[in-house]
């Protein structure tokens, strides 16, 4: 597991620190590069996970199902699969699959230890764990954080 503050602290560079020689990100939306209210992804964001699609490939991988993450997907013209049920891998496994995607090649990028965290577990690949770009007022996202920081993660 690595530790970053934010999407913009991670590039090709970081990624190949992981061991992974040709890396596919998994890369997650709320509060990982949307805030959780967010109507639009950031556009200094927005630049950084497009150039950073230039050196390795990226896909969207979330458990919502809205427009705010579908945007996000046309705005930076990168697959989604939308209601990924992470940390389970029912709907992950066939999606990577269908993609051509080993999943040793993943490299899962997330906010949160309970579904990104263990989602990489699952599949048996690295994380790179995000800070929260803001503070979600979700109930069940709070409690899951109370939890990571019982845990210390």
């Amino acid at each position: 597991m690595m530790r970053r503050h934010s999407i913009l602290e991670v590039n090709a560079e970081v990624l190949s620190m992981l061991g992974t020689p040709q890396p596919v990100v998994l890369l997650d939306i709320d509060n990982t590069i949307l805030a959780p209210r967010g109507a639009e992804i950031d556009s200094g964001v927005a630049a950084h996970v497009r150039q950073l699609s230039q050196d390795v490939r990226i896909l969207l991988c979330t458990n919502n199902l809205t427009d705010r993450q579908r945007r996000v997907s046309e705005t930076l013209n990168l697959p989604i699969l939308m209601r990924a049920m992470k940390p389970l891998t029912w709907w992950v496994k066939p999606w990577l699959k269908q993609h051509h995607i080993a999943e040793r090649d993943v490299i899962v990028v997330g906010d949160q230890w309970v579904t990104d965290g263990w989602l990489a577990k699952a599949l048996r690949c690295p994380v790179v764990l995000l800070d929260p770009i803001a503070e979600d007022t979700h109930l069940l996202t709070r409690l899951l954080r109370r939890v990571e920081k019982r845990w210390k993660l």
